[in-house]
């Protein structure tokens, strides 16, 4: 049997899982099978992909760690806005509302994990709802930025909305100049100054997960900008920021999966070794931060 498949299949047989389909929330729930006590329900994001073809990686990965973990999908869905454009954060309420009810959940720790666009939607709805009480943010954002089609469609909407009303976002226009010149223009513009997120009303420890050389989005210069306005806003719980200089974009897929869902490493960005240190390494500081 080839390696990745054995290890797959070793993997899924730790877990159990299920589709959920209910009115406003679409996902997979991923089960230890073996569940001796209550503990932490999380919530898994999606980044600007949709679906959750490669986030129920994330959430199985984090059932194997002992935890009931739902991914869910936010736009693209039957019902939902085809494209990351106002979509809807109540469904993340909806979410929290369907784990906490779970056996095996503890309904007073709930967490989410984001990733790229999830880890901007995580990291949002965590100043939103205080139930959630840890955030894992991989490759995030200090800021929230427009909607998005496609790298050739203009999208001047809100990425996400809440309560019906869009929430506020930063503008970016792609150019063809260097992604990090204007995502350094977004952050410098006096324009843009109450788009910043407002992450020091988080209701608990915060973890950053970012690669230096992430060619989507530079998310360790956006991770680097969220630090220092907790630091400089006094937050009162832990933010850690765990930086990898030589990866890229791909760094929340558990180890031994990634090629199963049709990426490789490297193709946001990174080198081959780092990328790969990366994943061995933030899987490893996400669940020590997730243990504590």
């Amino acid at each position: 049997m080839h390696a990745l498949l054995a290890l797959t299949l070793l993997q899924t047989a730790q877990v159990t899982s299920e589709p959920v389909r209910e009115p406003q929330l679409i996902g997979e729930v991923f089960r230890p099978k073996a569940e001796a006590k209550r503990r932490p329900g999380i919530l898994v994001l999606h980044g600007s992909e949709g679906g959750i073809f490669y986030s129920r990686f994330t959430a199985q990965g984090l059932a194997r760690e002992g935890y009931v973990s739902l991914a869910i999908q936010y736009f693209g869905g039957p019902g939902q806005p085809k494209h990351l454009v106002e979509a809807p954060l109540d469904t993340c309420t909806k979410a929290v509302d369907w784990l906490q009810k779970q056996d095996g959940v503890d309904p007073e720790r709930i967490f989410v994990v984001g990733f790229s666009r999830g880890a901007e939607a995580a990291l949002i709805y965590a100043t939103l709802d205080k139930r959630i009480k840890k955030v894992v943010a991989v490759a995030p954002t200090c800021m929230r930025f427009q909607g998005f089609i496609d790298m050739n469609t203009p999208c001047t909407q809100s990425a996400f909305s809440f309560g019906g009303k869009p929430i506020p976002a930063a503008g970016i226009r792609f150019d063809g100049r260097p992604l990090e010149t204007l995502y350094r223009e977004a952050l410098a513009s006096p324009a843009n100054a109450s788009n910043f997120i407002e992450s020091e009303r988080t209701n608990g420890p915060i973890l950053l997960i970012s690669g230096g050389k992430d060619n989507v989005w530079p998310s360790a210069m956006l991770a680097e900008r969220l630090v220092a306005r907790l630091r400089a806003k006094k937050f009162r719980h832990e933010v850690r920021w765990e930086n990898y200089a030589n990866a890229g974009h791909m760094l929340v897929t558990p180890p031994g999966t990634f090629q199963v869902g049709g990426y490789v490493p490297t193709e946001f960005g990174g080198t081959k070794n780092g990328t790969s240190f990366a994943l061995l390494d933030g899987w490893k500081q996400m669940a020590k931060f997730l243990a504590q």
